[in-house]
């Protein structure tokens, strides 16, 4: 199974200590990169320790970057670069 997640749900699974529920059920789940600035990155920078535990699942492999080819959306939209980067992540490689 192919999962692409943004930033709003890994940091919430963090907070709540749910990661390894979320590992159990897919393994291996792919980031853009502005997720990764968002979670990790500015997680880090600010203390958070929701952006250790994502930050020890990126080394360990269970995050794993991905970087879409295209970009813009082909559809004007109102979202972030995160949710931007997700989505065109997911369509790229036919996530479930």
């Amino acid at each position: 199974m192919t999962v692409v997640a943004d930033a709003g749900p890994l940091i919430a699974m963090a907070k709540i200590g749910g990661l390894e529920a979320l590992f159990r059920l897919f393994p291996g789940v792919s980031i853009p990169p502005a997720v990764h600035d968002e979670a990790i990155r500015i997680g880090r920078e600010r203390g958070s320790a929701d952006a250790l535990l994502l930050e020890e699942a990126f080394h360990a492999g269970r995050l794993k970057l991905a970087v879409p080819k295209a970009s813009p959306l082909p559809i004007a939209a109102q979202l972030g670069r995160g949710e931007e980067e997700t989505i065109l992540v997911a369509i790229e490689q036919r996530a479930d």
